[in-house]
């Protein structure tokens, strides 16, 4: 599945007379409540803020909101320039906000020709980083079979869990997740699930339930399992 939108999300305007956002701008109140409430809802259904980022909502509203004004791309001259954009205006708090929740994150995609061992174990520290609180994973190793095509993906967890192979190609493996999400500690409710762009996949860490309402909410399904990455 490829999420157009997301790479052309700030490219073109319907706006005759477009202007261009300087960077360091000041954001309109609009938009900062906009995200504010956006967050607000992401937290109804379970997406956690990391207290280091900042102290209240309108703390990480205006971050993220200041993340849209350094792009320094053609926008509208409307007073919520993010509502008006935005065919997923919610997912895109989530998706820019990313670096402040504690239970998503961005990885990346179509950039693991070539990769080895040490980017395999980073990538997959990143991803079960979201789940450290409740899955204990003490470390990971990686083996990439480059002729084959293959890597090996092993946990050092408790309980202890079988090691899993995916694809090694450019694109990110997502049946990734389908392989962590079977091996993950009965005792443990939340499951690995995502979406991407063909650049960048997003991945939460919720209850199966939170990532059905988290779907509905941002108008776009989150996966579970999956065979590829995104073409």
């Amino acid at each position: 599945m490829m999420i157009s939108w997301l790479k052309s999300f700030f490219s073109a305007s319907a706006s005759a007379s477009p202007v261009v956002l300087a960077r360091g701008a000041e954001a309109t109140e609009a938009e900062v409540e906009f995200v504010a409430t956006a967050l607000m809802k992401l937290q109804e259904v379970g997406i956690e803020l990391n207290p280091e980022f900042g102290s209240s909502m309108m703390d990480f509203a205006s971050q993220i909101v200041a993340g849209y004004q350094r792009a320094g791309d053609v926008i509208e001259p409307r007073t919520n320039r993010i509502t008006m954009r935005a065919p997923y205006p919610i997912l895109m708090a989530l998706w820019n906000g990313q670096s402040r929740f504690k239970n998503a994150t961005l990885i990346g995609d179509h950039c693991y020709d070539g990769a080895t061992s040490g980017d395999y174990v980073e990538v997959f520290n990143q991803i079960l980083g979201l789940a450290r609180e409740e899955w204990r994973v003490e470390s990971i190793d990686a083996s990439v079979f480059e002729v084959e095509g293959k890597a090996e993906i092993s946990l050092r967890a408790i309980p202890a869990i079988e090691p899993f192979v995916v694809t090694a190609a450019k694109d990110f493996d997502c049946s990734a997740f389908a392989r962590l999400n079977e091996r993950a500690s009965k005792s443990v409710e939340n499951r690995f699930a995502y979406i991407g762009d063909g650049g960048t996949i997003l991945v939460v860490w919720l209850p199966p339930e939170n990532i059905t309402r988290l779907s509905k909410l941002c108008g776009i399904e989150f996966q579970t399992a999956g065979s590829h990455s995104f073409q």
